[in-house]
């Protein structure tokens, strides 16, 4: 969303403040198959990721972070790291 005030613009960005409903549920259930796939490679390497999202989740497969850290595999083995692309942001 746009707004203007004094002759300024800004760009505002709405989030949902509570969590319930079908389409939180969904989404959540979406979010623990993706990780599920990537937990033996986090727990191995005892890794937090802070993981942005810029796509609903019912549009990617249940296997694309999975996916993903295996064609990035080369970024994976510094101790930071950070993949971006327009459907996603992770960092290490």
């Amino acid at each position: 969303m746009i707004a203007e005030k004094n002759g300024k613009t800004y760009q505002i960005e709405c989030k949902r403040q509570q969590k319930s409903g079908s389409y939180f549920y969904k989404e959540n259930e979406i979010r623990q198959k993706m990780v599920h796939h990537i937990a033996p490679f986090l727990i191995t390497r005892s890794l937090l990721l802070e993981i942005v999202f810029h796509v609903e989740l019912k549009t990617l497969p249940e296997t694309y972070l999975k996916d993903l850290f295996t064609t990035e595999a080369s970024k994976l083995t510094k101790d930071f790291w950070c993949i971006s692309n327009d459907k996603v942001d992770i960092k290490s």
